[in-house]
This record gives structure tokens, C-alpha cells and sequence, in this order.
């Protein structure tokens, strides 16, 4: 009888705690009530700004987490930059190939165009600035036990004078390598 107790109270142990499963989380905290409309947009423009939105995930640290978003956000407005460049750059070589225009018009070297693109479009981020910044804390089941870890929302701004200034400068980097 006492056996049987004994495992019956071990059963019911178990059931208290049951195992936990890599990549559960608990106890999310954020660090204002609730998380800005902004975290869930990646790049707006408005009022004669752009914001630019960075995210990261499941940090050890807040300040790597604050980081990371930051890097993000920035990495994100030079993408966008890039993105218009290269669309343009693919629709002018299409429109030439299209027409019937000379081959020998092409641009011929792609990629040190799409390299001319891309330090143009990062030279546009020492002018950026945070301007917001969330944090959400968390526990997290890993290997090894319970973790805490951060994801990380960060909102950059830039003046679109700056952006579209930044953009006609590498559509004039672009201009220059057709006609060469």
C-alpha cells in the first residue's frame, strides 16, 4: 500500500512540473505597457521623414539586442535605397535589350555597378538617428535550463530630403557608368 502511495504522489509530482520543451518561453515582459504601432512597420515615410524600423530576436543581453536592432534598421534603409537603384538599373538594360538598342550600349559591367549602388546607398547611414527604442524580456527554455533573452525593436529616422538626395546621387553614379 504504501508503494502505490508512494508512486501515486510521484505521478502527481510530475504532473506540477511537466517537462519543458526547447524554445518554450515564459513571463514576457515589454519595457512600456505595450509594443508601438512603429515595431510592425519596416519603412514609412512621413511628415518629411523617413523611419526605418530594425528588429532582432532572442539576444542574450539587451544592450547586444539594442545593437543588433540598430544595425538592422540601418541595414534596412540601405536596402531600400539599393532596391529602387537596382530596379531602375534592370529596367533601363531590359528597356535597351527590348528596343533593339546597340548591345554594345549595355552596361556591360553589372556588378561594378551594383557596387557603385551599394556604397551609395550605405553612405546615407552615418545620418541616421534612433529615435525609439522598445525591449521585450522573456525566459527561455534552451539546453541547459531556463534562459533570459530580448527581442529588440529600434526606429531610425532620416530626413527624406537626405534619402531622396542619396538616391538621385546613385542614379547619377548609374547615369555615368552607361555612358561610359
Amino acid at each position: 500500500m504504501k508503494i502505490a502511495l508512494l508512486a501515486l504522489l510521484a505521478l502527481w509530482g510530475c504532473n506540477i512540473n511537466p517537462p519543458h520543451f526547447v524554445g518554450e518561453e515564459h513571463s514576457r515582459r515589454g519595457s512600456s505597457g505595450t509594443k508601438p504601432a512603429w515595431a510592425d512597420q519596416a519603412l514609412v515615410f512621413k511628415e518629411g521623414w523617413v523611419y526605418v524600423t530594425g528588429v532582432a530576436t532572442r539576444l542574450d543581453t539587451r544592450e547586444e539586442a539594442r545593437r543588433a536592432a540598430e544595425g538592422d534598421a540601418r541595414n534596412r534603409l540601405a536596402t531600400s535605397i539599393e532596391a529602387r537603384i537596382s530596379a531602375e538599373f534592370e529596367h533601363i538594360n531590359r528597356t535597351r535589350l527590348e528596343g533593339g538598342g546597340p548591345e554594345g550600349k549595355r552596361v556591360r559591367d553589372t556588378h561594378e555597378v551594383e557596387t557603385r549602388i551599394r556604397s551609395s546607398a550605405r553612405a546615407v547611414l552615418p545620418d541616421t538617428k534612433p529615435v525609439a527604442e522598445y525591449h521585450e524580456s522573456y525566459n527561455l527554455f534552451v539546453v541547459g535550463g531556463w534562459r533570459e533573452h530580448y527581442d529588440y525593436w529600434v526606429l531610425i529616422r532620416l530626413p527624406e530630403t537626405i534619402y531622396r538626395k542619396k538616391l538621385a546621387e546613385a542614379r547619377a553614379r548609374l547615369a555615368d557608368k552607361k555612358e561610359n
